[in-house]
């Protein structure tokens, strides 16, 4: 009896120093592994990123035709079948993802930039300037996003580039009030005036001091932008408006699939699903981010 009590009262103190020197970037990862769906979604938009990036170095052209192929259901040779020209669908498939996905992460680059930047002198010069583009962010928030973007498509032209920027900068008003508010949570803050009073430039202490504790944010603002762009660029081209043929896209693939809709549904079936795939993980990722992310959180 005598032995087992002080066994019994020093393991939990084990465990505590354990604990206690446990990093912050180990309490997010372990925050973030607690939810399963996060977690899911997290590997399956890499297995998703890998497949459409190193798969179609394997496979033939997404633009060869085989007519008298056309419209076949899926077979050993081709395993997701053929579209209306005879053109293998997964080989297009992938390199449709590859292309939404290019214009996913690059066009949240861009709205990420322009919002930071507007966020970060907004927030931290206040008065005039905050006044200013606050009114412009809200201005732009006001706007039907699609009518603007069918606007700037007809007058500049489409292709990849100019849909990856117009994506972009017509996307960034999110960014810019999740870095304003970041910004004025943090710009008063000791280590900011002791960077201040220091002779820090304003460029240097947003740089260094005030960005990096809105990284967090931006992370979680960033990982939804991606599916808000695919799903932008997937409508636009389903307009015709966005990728051009015969790069495939996927909307371009939606719709050339709607016309042969009740021959061959499976040619409508992939590209959505693959969206859908995509989006969603999207969505359940910049959640799970959110949460792990939050230092409120236990």
């Amino acid at each position: 009896m005598g032995v087992a009590a002080p066994g019994a009262a020093t393991a939990p103190v084990a465990l505590r120093p354990q604990r206690a020197s446990e990093g912050l970037s180990a309490r997010m990862w372990r925050r973030f592994v607690r939810n399963r769906l996060a977690l899911i979604s997290l590997w399956l938009l890499v297995a998703i990123t890998l497949a459409v990036a190193v798969w179609p170095l394997f496979l033939g052209s997404p633009e060869a035709i085989d007519t008298p192929n056309a419209l076949k259901d899926p077979t050993p040779q081709h395993l997701l079948g053929t579209d209306e020209l005879g053109r293998d669908t997964l080989t297009r498939l992938l390199h449709a993802g590859r292309i939404s996905l290019v214009v996913g992460f690059m066009a949240m680059a861009i709205s990420i930039l322009v919002g930071s930047l507007v966020g970060g002198i907004a927030g931290y010069f206040g008065g005039t300037a905050d006044t200013v583009l606050m009114r412009i962010t809200d201005a732009m928030m006001s706007l039907p996003a699609i009518f603007l973007l069918l606007v700037i498509l007809v007058v500049f032209g489409s292709g990849l580039v100019t849909v990856v920027v117009v994506i972009g900068v017509t996307s960034w008003m999110g960014a810019a009030r999740v870095v304003r508010a970041e910004v004025l949570r943090f710009k008063n803050a000791e280590f900011v005036e002791a960077a201040r009073a220091m002779g820090a430039r304003p460029r240097r202490i947003l740089a260094v001091h005030v960005f990096p504790n809105a990284v967090p944010s931006i992370i979680v603002t960033a990982s939804l932008g991606v599916a808000r762009a695919i799903l932008t660029e997937s409508a636009l081209s389903y307009l015709g408006l966005g990728i051009q043929a015969p790069t495939p896209s996927l909307g371009n693939m939606l719709s050339n699939a709607q016309t042969y809709l009740w021959n061959a549904p499976l040619q409508a079936l992939w590209p959505g699903l693959l969206i859908l795939l995509i989006v969603l993980a999207s969505n359940f990722l910049g959640d799970g981010l959110r949460d792990a992310l939050d230092p409120q959180m236990a």
